[in-house]
């Protein structure tokens, strides 16, 4: 049976989320390990700004939502980022250094994020303005660390506005899904301002919502905290009237290592979460 969620944003939505998934998952042990599972959900956000789960008594890495955005944004990988963003990602690195499942390097394969830019300004009405992540080729090969959980993003034009949907085969509640609906709606919001247009709903479909118990005395804290959410400013996407989209991803990669002088709002978040001590 599917479980569907409809919420303002993604900081409206989070506590609901978590108290669901624990009240009314069942339990899986995947690879041995203790899950409360709802199976397959949507969650839908009227909006996409505000999405971050920041100010509800979870400790999220706002370095971390950042150099995950970036990379997706920018269309490359760098696995250093990640690491000194939080050393807990070393457990995913493979030998050879990399992740196998980095959705930065797999958004830039084929050059999917221009492309869907370019089939949306020619057709408004597309079916096809898609990015696919899961690689049949590749990911069907058994010993790799860091298969990747998103399948595939669909952009559309509903009502004058930029929806997107994103399609995972997992999603792990606490651990994942607020970095995931920060960085996906990050990419709906660049997208939107390449396009000019305004944003609509966003919609996360995943196979398996679900949350670990070893996870589950912090969730609980979380979706009990009572208190009220205490504004926060959030980043609204890169790019501006009259970038490109490739220029976009060329400044997304620039955010990581060059200053510059003249940021916008959304810039020197990114520039201030990636680089806590400057």
């Amino acid at each position: 049976m599917a479980t569907f969620f409809k919420c303002v944003d993604g900081r409206e939505a989070y506590r609901n989320v978590l108290r669901q998934v624990h009240e009314q998952g069942e339990v899986r042990s995947p690879r041995g390990l203790k899950t409360f599972d709802i199976g397959y959900a949507t969650i839908e956000l009227m909006s996409p700004y505000n999405a971050l789960a920041v100010g509800l008594g979870r400790k999220l890495s706002k370095r971390v939502a950042a150099a995950e955005a970036i990379q997706l944004i920018g269309g490359f990988a760098d696995p250093q980022l990640l690491l000194q963003a939080s050393p807990n990602f070393a457990r995913y690195i493979e030998p050879s250094g990399a992740f196998w499942g980095a959705y930065g390097r797999r958004i830039a394969f084929g050059n999917q994020l221009p492309s869907v830019v370019r089939k949306l300004q020619a057709d408004p009405e597309t079916r096809q303005a898609i990015v696919i992540l899961w690689d049949p080729q590749h990911d069907n090969d058994p010993g790799h660390k860091d298969y990747p959980c998103t399948l595939a993003l669909g952009f559309s034009l509903q009502r004058g506005k930029l929806e997107l949907d994103v399609t995972m085969r997992s999603n792990d509640v606490w651990r994942g899904l607020p970095y995931d609906i920060f960085q996906f709606t990050q990419l709906q919001l660049t997208v939107a301002n390449v396009l000019q247009l305004q944003p609509g709903r966003y919609r996360h479909h995943t196979y398996s919502l679900h949350l670990y118990a070893d996870d589950l005395d912090d969730a609980v804290e979380c979706y009990e905290n009572d208190e009220d959410l205490v504004p926060t400013f959030l980043p609204t996407g890169l790019g501006q009237i009259g970038d490109t989209i490739n220029e976009v991803m060329k400044q997304a990669r620039r955010l990581v290592d060059v200053p510059w002088g003249n940021y916008s709002d959304s810039e020197r978040w990114y520039w201030d979460a990636l680089h806590p001590t400057q």
